[in-house]
Parts: structure tokens; sequence; C-alpha cells
């Protein structure tokens, strides 16, 4: 930011003969003086380590990896769970049952509440199972 000469600089910076008897007997009467109202007569700056910006940097990254990375595991283990309730699940019970059923077990019936494509399998396998009963009862007879 400029520094600019203000009205009471010119106290001691005005005209050398009227500046106090000790800033001329100090500095000397051949510089810094006459100085104008406005004019710029020097400046300031605020210097910021770098190595503080990069730990604030590198810190809040950190932070927003942390974040992301929860958010992830946590959309995993959603998704994981969905999967397994709904898919994985209803697919090992028309596995064990179908299983079952080529070993001759068709006592028990393929129950998937579901109504998707999971549910039309397992309905379809039910509908098998049920048509195996019923032509072996024809072949008894």
């Amino acid at each position: 930011a400029p520094s600019t000469v203000k009205k009471g600089c010119l106290f001691c910076h005005g005209k050398a003969e009227e500046a106090p008897f000790a800033i001329r007997n100090k500095y000397g009467v051949n510089s810094g003086y006459n100085w104008k109202i406005g004019t710029v007569i020097g400046g300031s700056a605020v210097g910021v380590p770098l190595a503080n910006i990069y730990d604030v940097a590198f810190k809040r990254t950190l932070y927003a990896l942390l974040a992301l990375a929860t958010i992830f595991g946590l959309i995993f283990l959603i998704i994981n769970r969905m999967v397994s309730k709904n898919i994985i699940k209803p697919l090992l019970t028309i596995s064990k049952q179908a299983q079952k059923i080529s070993k001759g077990d068709m006592s028990k019936p393929i129950l998937i509440e579901s109504n998707d494509e999971i549910g039309d399998l397992g309905k379809s396998f039910e509908l098998m199972r049920r048509s195996y009963i019923s032509i072996i009862k024809r072949f008894r007879s």
C-alpha cells in the first residue's frame, strides 16, 4: 500500500528552515525536505511465508480427501448392502433350491418376494418345480 505525505508530515519535512532544530542537527538540511501533500513517499508490504501457505493448503487437501474417502466409503457400503440384499441373497436362494430340485427334493417352494427380473426368475423356477411335480404324478399314475 502506498504511503503518501499528509499535513502532519510537513512539520519535519516541509521547509528545511522550519524543521525542528533536533531534526536539522541530526539529518542535515540537504535532503528529506520540501515534501508536497499527496506525494507518494514509500510503501508498505506484508509478506506471508510460503511455508505457512503450503502447510494450510496441505492440511485442507488432506481434510478434503478424507471427506471424499468417507463419502465414497459410505456409498460403497450402502451399495454393497443393497446388492447383497436385493440380488445376491435371492440368487443364492434360487441356486440352492435348483440344486435340491436336481437331486429330486421338490418339497420346498421357491419363494422370492421381488417384482424385478430376479423375482421373475424365482417365479419361473417355482413354475418349473410345480411342472416337474405334476409330470412325476402323471408318470406314477
